[in-house]
């Protein structure tokens, strides 16, 4: 049941609300304590009122059309590119399947080229209604890092809103695959400063996705279907209230680095469950 008090509290005053579910410790950790973190909570609703959400996945294929229409990228990466303007789910399966086998073989420059397109594939299909597909996205995301390491570094903050969110995927096959790759691109005490260099960009873009967005508003524009919708909007609902979480720890743990590396299993399940509450009775 919706709690009137927590929706009126979100409404009224999101860092506020934010910061009382984290209040209470997670791990040896206690979030409320930390001059870090309450740096970070009060900075919530600030980002979320800045232009800061990465621009969403349109509906034109994955949103690349204009890089392919009279580029000078390698034929055979438009050719696989172009795939992934098929809307059947195992074509696009495929389709990565392909791209993990490009990038394998791919030259320097090869590699560069199609980091102009894959945020923009990243942030599509790693939010998919299929788990598999999400799951190969975040494969692809890992093969990517190996072949790149911090060449990488360009698209970070385009990637890193909806990296950060796949930590938390219901599919914890998935999960791990996406945690694996930041921990492939960064060392355990470069983390916490990675996060930190891009916290405006993510807080943003959470809570947008918590306070702005509607099954409606969220899913891609070729999904009809309103529970395909339904299952986007509150994977991605649960996702982002742990991120943001995980989030804060790592606020705390970059300026207290004695105190370890934040892991994702450690962000309470029920913060999830709070989004929903509190997303879903501000709409009623």
């Amino acid at each position: 049941m919706t709690d009137p008090n927590a929706v009126n509290l979100f409404r009224a005053n999101p860092s506020l609300a934010f910061s009382q579910l984290l209040s209470q410790p997670s791990g040896s950790v206690n979030q409320a304590s930390s001059p870090a973190i309450q740096r970070t909570v009060s900075n919530v609703s600030d980002s979320s009122s800045r232009s800061t959400r990465p621009s969403a996945p349109d509906a034109s294929g994955a949103g690349f059309s204009g890089l392919l229409n009279g580029s000078t990228m390698d034929s055979e990466l438009v050719l696989l590119l172009k795939k992934f303007k098929k809307r059947h789910t195992q074509s696009r399966i495929n389709a990565l399947e392909e791209l993990k086998e490009y990038i394998g073989r791919a030259d320097d420059s090869q590699l560069q080229q199609l980091l102009t397109a894959w945020p923009r594939l990243y942030s599509k299909y790693s939010i998919d209604v299929s788990h598999r597909l999400r799951l190969m996205t975040n494969q692809v995301q890992v093969h990517l890092v190996q072949r790149m390491d911090k060449k990488i570094a360009p698209v970070l903050r385009e990637l890193m809103p909806y990296w950060v969110l796949a930590f938390f995927d219901p599919s914890k096959e998935s999960a791990l695959c996406a945690q694996e790759a930041f921990n492939t691109l960064f060392k355990p005490d470069k983390r916490p400063k990675a996060l930190a260099k891009y916290q405006s960009t993510i807080v943003g873009f959470l809570s947008h996705n918590l306070r702005r967005h509607t099954p409606e508003t969220l899913a891609d524009k070729q999904i009809t279907d309103p529970e395909e919708r339904l299952i986007i909007y509150e994977l991605v609902l649960g996702s982002s209230f742990r991120s943001l979480g995980y989030l804060l720890l790592s606020a705390h743990l970059a300026h207290h680095p004695t105190d370890g590396v934040p892991n994702p299993d450690a962000i309470p399940a029920n913060m999830a469950c709070s989004a929903y509450t509190f997303v879903r009775g501000s709409r009623s």
